[in-house]
């Protein structure tokens, strides 16, 4: 028989997808990479982690994936301003309580966070 909660084991639903954006970094002006203070796009990565009290999940990562998804298009839709992946995804982990969170541009560099 499965044991549905067990205090022993910690466990966590993945979510991952990306989205568009444009942000730009205005104090690069002064580094080697002063384009970076023009308005650029990226394709951004998301991955998230959020721990869950059973195995069948406080939340489905389904919908916690829509819920993610659709709550950036509602707020920022491509306009992320002059946040970094670490203001996105710091944003992201206070809204929905998440655990980790990875946010990365073009799926190359960027930034985790963990509680």
């Amino acid at each position: 028989m499965e044991n549905k909660k067990s205090p022993l084991v910690k466990k966590f639903i993945k979510v991952s997808f990306q989205f568009e954006g444009f942000h730009k970094w205005p104090e690069a002006i002064d580094h080697a990479e002063s384009y970076l203070a023009l308005r650029h796009r990226h394709m951004f990565h998301c991955t998230a982690l959020k721990r869950v009290g059973h195995n069948d999940r406080d939340i489905e990562f389904i919908e916690l994936k829509r819920m993610m998804s659709n709550y950036i298009k509602l707020r920022f839709g491509l306009e992320f301003g002059t946040m970094s992946c670490e203001s996105i995804a710091e944003h992201l982990m206070n809204y929905f309580c998440l655990d980790e969170i990875e946010i990365s541009e073009d799926g190359e560099n960027g930034a985790i966070l963990r509680k």
